[in-house]
């Protein structure tokens, strides 16, 4: 994180400069990438009677203070309000404790409040976005929950087993999947080099030397995606074999 007037304390941070915009400015030191599906913040602030901006902005460098966020939460002594690219709409009352969460999920930026939806904003074109937390008055806090930047995809990851000599259906694939925890309801499916459907499980054996789809569907919070991924199993090749495609949607 690029900091200035602020403490940290693990996910405490406490402004430690005089009221006033500006001069107390938090911005991930890493953006969350235009090609992420999703990414964004979650937080709450331990005085509501304050003022805070927290969101999306695109420059790194610190500056300019709120005026740079592009999206975001405006906490302002007990009214929530949404920064919406220059336009501030007011949703209520913000309480102690109370959990909000704004991120970025494909072109949509989505707004929650304890994981309630409070509002999504359709975006015309996706940009590379940092956090900013912009705090006004002294001693006022926001804790830090949680951080969402990684990218939304499984990560596919074969063993192969090749086909031995004298056996031909020896062959074998077994899969693991990485996947965020927001990720679920997961589908598989493989299919021969005739597209037909061999298999409904993970796993895959009692296989001949070629070439075989694995396709995974998942649930994202945002509806269902997913990918596919040809893998080659080998003959009388002692090692694993080759992918002979990358992932696919």
């Amino acid at each position: 994180l690029n900091s200035a007037g602020f403490n940290i304390v693990g996910d405490k941070i406490t402004k430690n400069t005089p009221d006033g915009w500006g001069n107390a400015e938090l911005i991930s030191m890493n953006m969350i990438p235009a090609n992420e599906e999703m990414g964004g913040i979650e937080f709450n602030l331990e005085n509501p009677n304050t003022q805070e901006i927290v969101g999306f902005r695109l420059q790194s460098a610190t500056g300019g203070a709120y005026q740079n966020i592009k999206y975001g939460f405006i906490v302002d002594h007990g009214l929530l309000k949404i920064l919406e690219n220059g336009s501030v709409i007011e949703e209520g009352n913000y309480k102690k404790g109370d959990l909000l969460s704004i991120q970025r999920v494909d072109s949509t930026i989505v707004f929650t409040l304890n994981n309630y939806l409070l509002r999504t904003t359709s975006l015309s074109a996706i940009e590379d976005y940092f956090l900013s937390a912009n705090l006004f008055n002294y001693q006022s806090v926001i804790n830090i929950k949680n951080v969402l930047g990684v990218s939304m995809k499984p990560e596919i990851t074969p063993v192969i087993k090749n086909v031995s000599a004298g056996l031909p259906n020896s062959g074998a694939i077994d899969i693991t999947v990485n996947a965020p925890a927001i990720l679920n309801s997961f589908i598989y499916e493989w299919k021969n080099s005739l597209g037909e459907v061999i298999c409904t499980t993970k796993n895959i054996s009692n296989l001949s030397a070629g070439d075989y789809t694995f396709h995974i569907n998942y649930q994202t919070p945002i509806g269902t995606k997913e990918l596919s991924q040809v893998i080659t199993v080998g003959n009388n090749l002692s090692k694993n074999s080759s992918l002979t495609g990358a992932l696919s949607e």
